[in-house]
């Protein structure tokens, strides 16, 4: 990628069985490019560590309805911070082959750091 030049965001809420999303799109000025909602059932119940399974589908469904993707996508979700390393956001960057940024409410990097530093060889 040479130049963001847009910059999104996407972000949901649940309601069970309704999970509400939310997607923008900004230049770099902040204006808003574009914008688009969606509210999907949830057909898989929510399991802690599997949130792309229960929220990813209203994701998806919400950016493929902007005019076009942008450039780098904020997720409301994990990243490569999640536990496996790979959560929600990573899992979106993968389907729409776009480059994410997970944003989670929990402070798992210090735990990840941990269980890196154990995985490292000693030597």
């Amino acid at each position: 990628m040479d130049e963001v030049a847009s910059i999104g965001a996407v972000a949901q809420s649940c309601d069970e069985p309704l999970i509400f999303s939310s997607a923008v799109v900004v230049d770099t000025l902040m204006n808003v490019i574009d914008e688009a909602t969606s509210v999907a059932t949830a057909v898989v119940p929510s399991v802690p560590g599997l949130l792309f399974f229960h929220e990813g589908p209203a994701v998806i469904a919400t950016v493929e309805k902007l005019r076009r993707l942008p450039d780098v996508l904020i997720v409301h979700g994990c990243g490569i911070n999640h536990p496996r390393f790979a959560g929600l956001a990573s899992h979106v960057g993968v389907i729409l082959d776009t480059p994410t940024v997970g944003v989670s409410k929990k402070r798992s990097a210090e735990r990840i750091l941990n269980r890196l530093r154990l995985a490292a060889p000693q030597s």
